[in-house]
């Protein structure tokens, strides 16, 4: 690794371009370490691990009579992007929740700093450059986990505790989070389901594969679930009833016809042993025997 000449308050700064390179070359090191054991990546444990060294040797703003030092700072603005954690509020939630995962990150658990100061930390005492590599980092970590078909842990697997709303509401709120949850995880199980669609075809892979995920998702048959999909689609994005914005049952069943058997099975048991490893492994969903149907 190679750092610039550059000298700044007696530490030397690393470049932004410098700084990006090892840090997301250190986390997929250490996502390939995973791949050997199995599981779902937990950000709580890559970034501890991570080295964020060259990201404390860019220039701040701020902050040296802050209370916190910088590093646990980094690493919890880091987790917070990296988890998906839409807000500072959140983050802050999450870590007086659980204080192991506080101290991972660096902090003592009696001291965990609330949302007005990881805001100035974030707005103010952080460079653009920091801001930006910690971004760019985040977004390269998640590309290259979902290259390798490793799931990385997501802030929207928490179970979700009663509101006291209505039940109405609250299954209004589940399904938009199981919707959100497959929009995010889709791409490493659409890996496995490569139907090889030829050129010819007016859909692509895609099209297919949000086919197949809404039939799943509303139990229905390929027919009359993809008239179903079709027409939500229309509505979402405002098309003429006469628009054909997805393929049809048929053309489905046509492109599922062309494999053999055993290389559907194939395909199929290895989403299921994703999903397993998603649901069960991490999540314990399942806390006996489950029946799964395809």
């Amino acid at each position: 690794m190679s750092r610039t000449n550059t000298v700044f308050d007696g530490h030397y700064i690393w470049t932004r371009r410098t700084t990006l390179k090892s840090v997301v070359n250190d986390a997929i090191e250490l996502v390939d370490n995973k791949l050997g054991r199995g599981g779902i990546v937990d950000p709580a444990n890559l970034i501890n691990e991570v080295d964020i060294s060259p990201i404390l040797g860019l220039q701040f703003n701020g902050g040296k009579y802050s209370s916190f030092d910088p590093g646990p700072i980094v690493r919890a603005l880091f987790y917070k992007h990296l988890y998906d954690i839409e807000y500072l509020q959140g983050l802050e939630d999450k870590l007086v929740k659980n204080p192991d995962i506080a101290v991972q990150l660096g902090f003592e658990p009696s001291d965990i700093p609330e949302r007005s100061t990881l805001s100035t930390w974030w707005n103010d005492y952080f460079s653009d450059d920091i801001r930006t590599v910690i971004k760019k980092a985040d977004e390269k970590i998640k590309n290259y986990t979902l290259g390798q078909g490793i799931p990385l842990d997501s802030a929207l697997y928490d179970p979700d505790e009663r509101t006291g709303e209505s039940t109405e509401t609250e299954q209004r709120v589940s399904e938009e989070t199981a919707d959100e949850i497959i929009r995010k995880n889709r791409d490493w199980v659409y890996n496995i389901l490569d139907l090889d669609i030829n050129g010819n075809s007016v859909y692509d892979d895609k099209n297919y594969q949000d086919l197949m995920t809404a039939l799943a998702l509303s139990n229905d048959f390929a027919n009359n679930g993809a008239e179903e999909f079709e027409k939500d689609l229309q509505d979402k994005y405002d098309c003429d009833d006469e628009e054909y914005v997805s393929p049809n049952g048929g053309s489905l069943i046509y492109h599922l016809k062309q494999f053999k058997e055993d290389e559907l099975l194939e395909m199929f048991n290895s989403v299921l042993e994703k999903l397993s490893e998603l649901s069960n492994e991490r999540y314990k969903f399942f806390d006996g025997k489950a029946s799964v149907l395809v």
